[in-house]
């Protein structure tokens, strides 16, 4: 992963991420007790390690995602609806 990649968007309205906001030491857990431990092994990850960060880090993460929906709802989902786009390279009768 490129340090400098997109890791969220708007197109018109709506809001892609590339990451998980919402993610709290207790929703890491469950996700370590359903196989996270082995994918995690299988990359070269410490979920141990991971754990003790994002313990660390709840705090400041939780903030930064209210700051996220914050900014959200008061600049991109108050504006008006735009037409969809049109992707002229998609087949006729997929449009």
């Amino acid at each position: 992963m490129l340090a400098a990649a997109d890791q969220a968007f708007t197109i018109g309205r709506p809001l892609g991420l590339q990451f998980h906001p919402e993610l709290t030491p207790a929703v890491l857990e469950c996700w370590l007790d359903n196989a996270g431990v082995a994918e995690l092994a299988a990359r070269s990850v410490d979920a141990g390690e991971l754990m003790a960060q994002t313990r660390r880090l709840a705090g400041v993460s939780a903030a930064r995602a209210h700051e996220l929906v914050r900014r959200f709802t008061r600049r991109v989902a108050t504006l008006p609806a735009a037409f969809p786009v049109a992707f002229t390279d998609a087949p006729a009768e997929g449009r």
